[in-house]
């Protein structure tokens, strides 16, 4: 049956279009005055991975090994890979997880296959064979990099060209996977094990692994709107919410949303005029662009309203969301920026 529903995310960009530094990047998608401390009592508190492994457990990405463990040194398996990703944005609405062949993963929760299958479907993953996904298989950092780079190409992101990053132990690698390591390191989610090397066939631990998905949430610029406030909806026909959000100034915000369609092929009117997203901001309106991404079984049309920061005190925005020129959802947030030194 055809599906088309709604995605919604507010995003908060650093001015500009320079990678940020791998060690700044999770203060931005899980600011610490906001994120709490996990509370597993196996993460070292001086870890350079201390602050993502809180990140991850905050947005529930990773719940960990136990309520109080996070086994940080423990190596990611590909089981475990699939189920991180599909938790970072809202893909795993995207498509419904439906069999895909893969012959090897019946042992394993509901949750997990889902997750495999909509790797899957997203073009994220073909898997290890056309039957196998090798699930217990220990992920290694060329598998990682393509991965990620998929990952963010399903969620609209346009990735850098993959210029040479001076990693010297890639050249025997294919060229799709040379290209995605180069484009981790020009987004900043990865440094290399050195200057000159990256370490392709090595395994990625859970602690590592916590920061490469921070700085690709950063890297997407994707941040949930409750990573900023507190809201609810009420409603049906059309939902309507209400959020108070808390942002630092001298930040330029991007609202961004989408219309997806599953599976394909898309409606004819689905990248219709009727299809939209209205925003306005103190009741003027805002310019929307748009970008259309397809992948195996959907089709998403992605909606971004931008505007500068810098503003002070309170301030509204609206977001209406019409499909087939229907009125469903309207959103209401009333914003405050504070001061950047806060």
């Amino acid at each position: 049956m055809r599906r088309i529903s709604l995605l919604f995310t507010l995003v908060a960009l650093l001015v500009g279009l320079v990678p940020i530094p791998a060690s700044a990047q999770s203060e931005i998608a899980c600011p610490p005055v906001v994120v709490p401390s996990s509370g597993f009592t196996d993460v070292d508190p001086g870890s350079v991975h201390k602050q993502d492994i809180d990140c991850v457990a905050w947005r529930g990405i990773s719940t960990g090994t136990s309520s109080t463990t996070f086994a940080p040194k423990e190596n990611v398996s590909r089981w475990q890979m699939a189920l991180f990703l599909m938790r970072i944005d809202f893909l795993e609405d995207v498509v419904d997880g439906s069999d895909q062949g893969f012959t090897d993963i019946g042992a394993l929760s509901l949750d997990t296959q889902k997750a495999i299958n909509q790797l899957k479907q997203l073009s994220i993953t073909s898997g290890t064979s056309p039957t196998t996904f090798t699930p217990h298989g220990s992920l290694q950092r060329w598998e990682m990099a393509l991965f990620l780079t998929r990952q963010l190409t399903a969620m609209g992101v346009a990735l850098p060209p993959g210029f040479d990053q001076g990693f010297t132990d890639v050249a025997g690698l294919d060229a799709a996977t040379q290209k995605a390591i180069n484009q981790l390191g020009e987004l900043g989610i990865t440094s290399g094990t050195t200057a000159t090397t990256f370490s392709p066939y090595g395994l990625v631990t859970r602690e590592q692994m916590a920061s490469f998905i921070t700085r690709t949430i950063q890297a997407s610029r994707v941040l949930n709107l409750l990573d900023f406030g507190t809201g609810s909806c009420e409603g049906e026909d059309p939902e309507v919410c209400t959020f108070d959000s808390v942002f630092l100034e001298n930040t330029t915000f991007v609202l961004r949303a989408a219309w997806y369609a599953s599976p394909l092929p898309a409606p004819a009117d689905f990248f219709g005029p009727g299809t939209r997203i209205d925003v306005t901001i103190d009741g003027d309106p805002v310019a929307m662009t748009n970008k259309d991404v397809v992948v195996d079984d959907a089709a998403i049309r992605y909606f971004q309203a931008t505007f500068l920061g810098g503003l002070s005190d309170t301030h509204t925005f609206v977001i209406s969301l019409y499909e087939q020129d229907v009125l469903v959802r309207e959103i209401t947030d009333n914003y405050t920026l504070l001061p950047s030194g806060f």
